[in-house]
């Protein structure tokens, strides 16, 4: 080592910059806090934001599938929207009580805008808009009853004002003939029928159409 005295080898060594320069200490309760675990008070893990915002969107979806599940099932069968005039609240409380369960023993948290847009989804408020958009955008049947009878699947519709006082009444026959074995028609096709009454806002008849002679118009 000509030129290079022992003192200037030892500053320019790598070990001597080691020395000189030490890594700085991780703390490992910081890194777990940056990553997202949290530790209680007796330093025990209680759990990550993935963890939470997955359990969250996981209620979410499943909540919201059930939903259209429902409103599925009364676009194919009508009739049957009377019955979920009961399901639909018993669902929402259910829901309700299990969210609030979630949040109570934190398995989720709401931290952030995308969190709060997930929560919306696992409660009924998306369902309300949708029915009230709806109600606002076009004419809805105020109820809808559908039996068997001849050979093919039938539906009465009715229609209200907003006081409650029935606007008209609607009859429909399946296309496709139905049997007790296949009670719904296959085809969703529907032929008006009978005779459809139109009543004014004091409730007296204020015309009719025909529909019986055989040349039905399709819904």
């Amino acid at each position: 080592m000509s030129g290079i005295n022992k003192s200037s080898w030892e500053k320019y060594h790598p070990y001597s910059i080691a020395k000189e320069n030490p890594s700085p200490k991780i703390n490992i309760h910081d890194t777990r806090e940056r990553s997202g675990t949290y530790t209680d008070v007796s330093g025990n893990r209680v759990g990550t934001d993935r963890q939470e915002n997955m359990g969250l969107r996981i209620f979410a979806i499943t909540y919201t599938t059930i939903t259209l599940f429902f409103f599925w099932n009364i676009y194919s069968d009508q009739s049957a929207s009377m019955g979920y005039v009961f399901i639909f609240p018993w669902f929402w409380i259910i829901g309700g009580i299990l969210l609030g369960g979630l949040f109570y023993w934190k398995k989720v948290k709401v931290k952030s805008k995308s969190d709060w847009v997930t929560l919306i989804f696992a409660t009924p408020i998306p369902t309300f808009l949708f029915m009230f958009i709806g109600s606002s955008i076009g004419e809805n049947a105020s109820s809808t009853y559908e039996y068997n009878k001849g050979g093919h699947r039938r539906r009465i519709v009715t229609y209200n004002y907003k006081d409650g006082i029935t606007k008209r009444r609607e009859f429909y026959k399946s296309d496709d003939t139905v049997t007790d074995e296949n009670p719904f028609p296959a085809d969703d096709t529907w032929l008006k029928d009978s005779v459809w009454v139109y009543y004014d806002k004091d409730g007296q008849i204020e015309r009719t159409e025909d529909y019986r002679s055989g040349e039905h118009g399709s819904r």
